[in-house]
């Protein structure tokens, strides 16, 4: 059981790191120059471990530590010279990090096989697989392809590598600056399954900190005395069972208050991860019932009187069992059931992602920290949401779940009677039912969806615009916030409406589990179904429509036409292409890329060129109306003006001297645009770190993204209304570079508001990576800017791309293929319009 387990722990782990990798890498990289090489990596690490099984360990943490700095590029295993200072000595690095010898053994082996082949990196990578295989986890085929770094950063190493003292929220942030997930987080946390860890590093949790067991942590004292340089490299291993052994007793541990370091009991102390490391994801432990030695969750407050439905599952369980006995899990049925109810419903189908195994345990705590109350604010659901991997786009479109199902009169009271931001005929219809005092009609039901409460469709989203919510959580996905845009773009569009792809990563989160159970309750068989319905909404993701393909028969010749239009703007005015790409960028943000920034305002509809972010600041319509009709001229109703931004935008990049890309094709024009979500979503040059993250993650994107994408500033001007603050009043700007901003943007405000200055102080009209250099020399003309390089968790990302230009025209290229898929319209959804600036 621990086995199967630590292979799923494990397979996360790795590939998760893996992931990170270039789009480039291939499990077949060398299989015709060199196909011995993982025989030579394997039979290394075999003969290491076997006389150090301890060895296994600092392979895994080399790996983890070098992709953490510059990517998985083997620059820790540089040694510092007297001209060169590596990362060896880096605080988490020096007097931590082992296993150079093993590398360097595994680098002869594979040498003698085929000479000048197989990078460093690769044998890294390659050498961390095989200590988890060979200390009992599981396998998996390693992408390889990577070279050798030339450079080493040992600021990065300082700065991105989560040292033992961290808290969750600085753990979360250090991943996610890697492109990884709180989930990934976790799971990748497992790795501290084996090894073993120094006196210094855990002090300070074994004596001053109280969620620690008591027991354990005076296990610990007697080999880690309490005052600093007595003892401090004295070990104990990470795992207090089987510190050589690949499995999940870490996070038993870790529930015991058995974890060593602070940042390893921080992913259990009553916050966002508990769940995962309880139970680690979909795994039927809510159907456990209670018994004199056992505490399920039903009786939890979000479930206590409200979850049902368990009969039905019992009636699925047992029809499962006669026809393949002890095959089936419960978590599985529970997946498979929402679904049909859903369909069943009115609403979409979909494949159900299966495998998942029951637990044994279950976790009181967990259901009343992680599972949204009705009371929960905007920035509370987007928090507890995204403890689950789940994006607030995501948590918008499952939240129409309750376009189906009833609450109960106690869950929707204090909206009903206190709040203002609830029509009054609802309210006044509801208090009818729903007496004032607690108490008193407390299981009194009212359906969630007013008009179709049993019918799966997007009539939930038309209530909230309406201020027809039931409850508080449901009123704020549409209460002047940032998910104002997508509620109302659901509202008008069904089908967007329908996110099939966001059920699926919610149904198939966490498919590892930690036993089977053939019984789907303690006791008796029980099981839960309302509760997915109310959790879960279910659909068909639009840009699961899109494709490169797309007008290959009814308009191949679309790309020609935008490209020859884009070449004569750009040749007349070099920064049309720059207008061009912050035209795409702010429509995508503003409802998804459908074109709804192209809409002109008239005296019956206000469109979104008059918001803050884009009034005297979003220009080159005149260009995408010049492509529209050329585009016209060729194939008269059929490319919608939202592929035409997306295809010109790609084009206006390539002119300049940037990548190229396949664009998906295949979007509708939008009927509506948002004033309000424009003002909302798209990031102001005032921002920090922190807001422009949240920001691009409530769009999908990763923090990662948001580096790349920033770096479209290579090209482009800005006004002094947007600088003037940065150059004036704040201290991390280059002094010569303020001063002669300066020079054309007064400190008063006024008259030169509008005077232009380029955002790439070098090459302002060619796509390059000099944006990045010049935030490393503080030469980041807006706040927002050179808060990517300021001392947080992107600055190794800006400098990766400082060295490496393939590495930004890469990560860019992924950048705006994810922003194209936001949110489009597509199959009978909008329009096509004949005209960009206005509705047919």
């Amino acid at each position: 059981m621990a086995a199967s387990v630590a292979r799923c722990v494990a397979f996360l782990l790795l590939l998760a790191l893996a992931g990170t990798s270039s789009a480039q890498l291939s499990t077949s990289f060398y299989s015709k120059s060199c196909p011995g090489v993982y025989d030579a990596v394997k039979s290394v690490m075999k003969s290491a471990i076997a006389k150090e099984k301890r060895m296994g360990a600092s392979i895994v943490r080399l790996f983890f530590h070098d992709c953490f700095v510059q990517g998985c590029d083997a620059s820790l295993l540089l040694d510092d010279t007297s001209s060169f200072q590596g990362e060896k000595m880096a605080t988490p690095n020096n007097g931590s990090v082992r296993g150079f010898e093993v590398i360097d053994a595994i680098k002869s082996a594979v040498e003698k096989a085929c000479p000048g082949v197989v990078s460093c990196a690769d044998i890294l990578a390659i050498a961390a697989r095989d200590s988890v295989v060979t200390l009992g986890g599981p396998n998996w085929n390693v992408k390889v392809g990577r070279r050798d770094s030339t450079t080493a950063s040992f600021s990065g190493a300082n700065n991105n590598i989560p040292p033992p003292t961290s808290g969750l929220a600085n753990l979360t942030s250090l991943f996610a600056a890697q492109g990884l997930s709180q989930k990934d987080m976790v799971a990748l946390s497992g790795a501290h399954t084996i090894g073993l860890a120094r006196c210094t590093n855990f002090r300070a949790h074994v004596y001053n900190e109280t969620n620690i067991d008591s027991s354990f942590a005076k296990t610990r004292q007697s080999g880690c005395p309490s005052t600093s340089g007595s003892g401090d490299n004295n070990l104990a291993p990470l795992d207090l069972q089987t510190p050589t052994v690949f499995e999940n007793n870490y996070y038993k541990n870790l529930v015991s208050k058995n974890g060593l370091l602070h940042s390893d009991q921080e992913l259990f102390n009553g916050g966002a991860t508990d769940s995962q490391v309880q139970s680690y994801g979909c795994d039927a432990s809510l159907l456990l019932d209670d018994t004199p030695t056992f505490q399920g969750e039903k009786m939890a407050t979000p479930n206590n009187g409200s979850v049902r439905g368990f009969e039905v599952i019992d009636a699925i369980k047992a029809a499962v069992e006669k026809v393949c006995p002890g095959v089936v899990s419960c978590a599985d049925i529970l997946a498979i059931a929402a679904r049909d109810s859903v369909v069943i419903l009115g609403g979409p189908s979909w494949d159900v992602k299966v495998g998942r195994r029951d637990s044994r345990t279950a976790s009181f705590n967990g259901a009343n920290n992680n599972i949204p109350p009705p009371t929960s604010g905007l920035a509370n659901l987007t928090s507890l949401f995204a403890a689950q991997g789940l994006s607030q786009k995501d948590m918008v479109a499952l939240s129409g779940g309750h376009t189906i199902g009833l609450a109960r009169c106690t869950n929707f009271r204090a909206h009903i009677y206190n709040e203002s931001n609830i029509d009054g005929f609802l309210a006044e219809t509801r208090q009818s039912v729903c007496p004032r005092s607690s108490g008193s009609g407390d299981n009194n039901l009212a359906p969630l969806d007013l008009q179709t409460p049993t019918m799966f469709e997007n009539d939930y989203y038309k209530n909230l615009v309406a201020k027809k919510g039931l409850l508080h959580s449901d009123q704020e996905l549409f209460n002047g916030g940032a998910t104002d845009a997508q509620v109302q773009s659901y509202a008008t569009s069904q089908t967007s409406s329908s996110t099939l792809h966001i059920l699926l990563l919610y149904t198939g989160l966490r498919e590892n589990r930690i036993d089977q159970s053939m019984a789907c309750a303690s006791g008796t068989s029980s099981a839960l179904l309302l509760l997915l319905l109310l959790t879960l909404a279910a659909g068909s993701t639009s840009s699961a429509q899109l494709s490169t393909s797309f007008y290959s028969e009814s308009c191949p010749g679309v790309y020609h036409a935008v490209r020859s239009v884009m070449h004569s703007a750009i040749a007349t005015d070099r920064r049309v292409g720059a207008f061009i790409l912050r035209l795409f960028f702010h429509d995508c943000f503003v409802q998804g890329c459908d074109a709804s920034l192209l809409l002109d305002d008239t005296p019956s509809f206000q469109g979104e060129k008059m918001a803050t972010p884009n009034k005297g600041s979003a220009r080159g319509f005149h260009v995408i109306d010049a492509i529209k009709s050329a585009v016209e001229n060729v194939c008269p109703g059929v490319v919608s003006c939202a592929d035409i931004l997306a295809i010109a935008a790609r084009d206006s990049v390539v002119i300049l001297g940037g990548p190229s890309w396949d664009v998906k094709v295949g979007r509708r024009d939008s009927t509506t645009a948002s004033f309000d979500g424009a003002n909302d979503n798209i990031p102001p040059p005032t921002y920090d770190l922190a807001n422009l993250t949240s920001s691009f993650a409530a769009q999908g994107l990763s923090q990662k993204d948001m580096v790349a994408l920033a770096g479209g500033h290579t090209i482009g001007l800005a006004r002094c209304t947007n600088f003037r603050a940065h150059i004036y009043d704040d201290t991390n700007v280059d002094v010569f570079l303020a001063g002669r901003r300066k020079l054309c943007c007064p400190r008063t405000s006024g008259s030169s508001d509008n005077n232009l200055a380029p955002l790439d102080l070098q090459t302002p009209t060619i796509f390059g990576n000099n944006y990045y250099e010049n935030l490393v020399r503080k030469k980041g003309l807006l706040h927002s800017d050179q808060e990517l390089f300021n001392g947080g968790a992107t600055d190794a990302q800006v400098q990766s791309y400082v060295t490496s230009k393939s590495a930004f025209f890469e990560d860019f290229v992924t950048g705006m293929i994810k922003m194209g898929d936001i949110m489009p319209l597509t199959g009978s959804n909008g329009q096509i319009r004949k005209n960009c600036r206005r509705l047919n």
